[in-house]
């Protein structure tokens, strides 16, 4: 029997704040809804918001699993995870964001192939400095997930960024363009940042999605497409959270997965 193997999913943006998390856990949510088992970690050693987001309060994080593992007191990989749901758990970064300045990057790719048989999805959510365990974790990664937002700054700092990629030979980059960051106030049409960062945008975020005081949600500590408490999927949007997590895993329009 072929074992089973992890459709890993890496994302990254140009700067804090464009929404990258809060994409990455719905997109945990559509897999669950799908019926895959998905780990979340977060690589993001010193913004990580994952914890916040789903309202964890951990005991170890991924500081503790690579600390345990250098001095050999490592035991269990499932000791280290926190169980969000029966089908989505997750891997915290550092409490104190000191400790991202000890990980070592030779032991992060040891996590999460620590995993990669036991899920069919991992999603990393990784810093928008271009670190080096960062980097491991995009090496690993079979789609890397860039977002980017509709903001004159983040659009200009992110040609830069996409060329770095460029030229270290990152060719499974896609670019996912957020305009439900902040509704209705987006200056650039999708050509214009196409032309800029010189590069396709492969999906964008509608502004259908922007959801009035999320903070409050957040807060409940819900994935927000799990969410019952929202009416912000209606049909169509959730099919563009279905249509967008089936291409990421290389899915066929018969359910059969792509080789």
């Amino acid at each position: 029997m072929e074992l089973r193997r992890a459709r890993i999913i890496s994302i990254t943006s140009g700067k804090g704040g464009v929404g990258k998390s809060i994409f990455l856990t719905n997109l945990a949510g559509i897999y669950e809804t799908l019926g895959k088992k998905v780990l979340l970690i977060d690589l993001d050693l010193y913004n990580g918001v994952i914890s916040t987001i789903l309202n964890i309060h951990q005991d170890k994080t991924v500081y503790n699993f690579l600390e345990d593992l250098a001095n050999n007191r490592f035991v269990d990989a499932k000791d280290y995870l926190y169980k969000y749901s029966d089908y989505i758990d997750v891997l915290p970064t550092c409490k104190d964001q000191r400790q991202g300045n000890k990980i070592s990057p030779r032991f992060v790719e040891k996590v999460i192939y620590s995993f990669i048989n036991n899920y069919d999805v991992i999603l990393i959510d990784n810093s928008h400095i271009p670190t080096a365990i960062s980097l491991i974790g995009h090496d690993l990664a079979n789609i890397i997930l860039y977002m980017i937002s509709n903001d004159s700054l983040d659009i200009a700092n992110s040609r830069e960024i996409l060329n770095i990629y460029d030229n270290i030979g990152r060719d499974n980059v896609e670019i996912i363009l957020n305009n439900s960051f902040r509704a209705k106030q987006y200056f650039f049409s999708e050509k214009d940042i196409s032309d800029v960062i010189n590069r396709k945008i492969n999906y964008v975020i509608k502004d259908s999605l922007y959801i009035r005081n999320i903070d409050k949600y957040i807060m409940d500590g819900k994935i927000l497409v799990l969410n019952k408490k929202i009416d912000f999927v209606n049909s169509k949007d959730k099919k563009w959270f279905i249509d967008i997590a089936n291409k990421l895993c290389e899915v066929t329009s018969d359910g059969e997965e792509k080789e």
